[in-house]
Parts: C-alpha cells; structure tokens; sequence
C-alpha cells in the first residue's frame, strides 16, 4: 500500500482536529484502500491528563466514495489546548502501507468551559 499524500491540517477547535489527505498513489496502492487509520497520541506532558501518552486513540475511516477525491477526517473526543501527533495509514487487503505524521495542539476554549 502506497503513503498517504499531503497530510494537512484543516480547522481546529477545542476537542477537535480535522485532517486533509490525499490518497496515495495510485500505482504504489497494491489494490483498493478498504478504509485509513488514524491514530492520535498526545505529546503534551501532564500527569492529570484524561488520555495519557501512552494510551493513544484509534479510528477506522473509510474512504471516499472516489479513491481520488482528498477527503477531510474530523478527529474529534481530544482534550482542550493539548499537543498531539496525529499518523494516518491507508490499509487494503495487502496490509498497512506506511504511516504519515502530522502534529497540532488543539485550540484553548472560554474560561471556565
């Protein structure tokens, strides 16, 4: 399975990132993408944390209903102004192709919230 092309960053709030990506290419896929990884781990160094570091949150998302079209991943349930790297891995029935990493910390909220 090919890499993922031009892993971006979309909006970001408090609780959520959204990730723009584009499929790998299609003569390094070995076959369809049945669905992408998405995994994000927290880098942000806080011993009170709800989700530590070493406990990183996984999705499966499927893929376009075009395999060419780029799509836009809404990672949501994050903490408030933590930092995060976020690795998404296209998989089809030749297994994982290589992961591509992108970090953003997510957004402060209103005081009090």
């Amino acid at each position: 399975v090919g890499r993922v092309e031009n892993l971006d960053k979309g909006d970001v709030t408090a609780t959520s990132v959204f990730l723009k990506r584009e499929p790998p290419i299609v003569h390094t896929q070995n076959g369809d993408i049945t669905y992408y990884r998405v995994t994000a781990t927290r880098t942000s160094d806080d011993r009170f944390a709800e989700n530590p570091a070493n406990n990183p949150i996984v999705k499966d998302v499927d893929p376009a209903a075009d395999p060419a079209d780029p799509v836009t991943l809404n990672f949501d349930g994050l903490e408030k102004y933590v930092d995060y790297d976020f690795v998404v891995e296209p998989h089809n029935s030749a297994g994982a192709g290589p992961g591509r990493k992108i970090s953003q910390r997510t957004a402060e909220d209103a005081p009090g919230k």
